[in-house]
């Protein structure tokens, strides 16, 4: 019953996605942009005492040139990743619980509001390879380490070429 309810809610957010550009896969949305990938995937969570799924929203972006070779876009590969809640005003971690039928279209009516006004805009100030790379310059790297950042950094330095004498 609770895959029922998440399929519900994927079905929902794909309608609302689809505007935008973004294509689903399994639990994920993505779309192309640049050198890189956004991604909109759906993690979830058993309420264990009454079996109640529960559903978060991660965003990520996964770039071409800083992906470890052979692995393919992906959120847990990514080089930029959050929650949503941490981009809506309250800047907390927010999950939706399926508890029913009736939950899941006011479940779906909230993720894609925050979605277009939070998640999408913050994906799309992100756009290639150079506004993260910038991010980073700034001591900013959501979801990864600052070490991480700095290795993407050094990668992509050392693939620019150098100017001829």
């Amino acid at each position: 019953m609770q895959q029922t309810y998440k399929e519900a809610l994927l079905t929902g957010l794909r309608d609302a996605l689809k505007s935008a550009g973004f294509r689903k896969r399994g639990a994920v949305f993505h779309r192309a942009s640049g050198d890189v990938v956004h991604l909109i995937g759906l993690q979830s969570s058993i309420d264990s005492p009454g079996q109640i799924p529960r559903v978060t929203i991660n965003l990520a972006i996964w770039c071409k040139p800083f992906a470890e070779r052979g692995t393919e876009p992906s959120v847990i590969a990514s080089q930029w990743r959050c929650r949503l809640g941490d981009l809506m005003p309250a800047r907390s971690d927010v999950w939706w619980t399926l508890s029913g039928k009736d939950a899941v279209a006011p479940a779906v009516r909230e993720v894609a509001v925050a979605l277009k006004a939070y998640g999408i805009p913050a994906l799309d100030t992100l756009p290639d390879s150079a506004s993260l790379l910038a991010l980073w310059a700034n001591g900013t790297s959501p979801g990864i380490t600052l070490a991480q950042s700095r290795r993407y950094t050094a990668l992509a330095q050392a693939a620019r070429p150098t100017p001829l004498a």
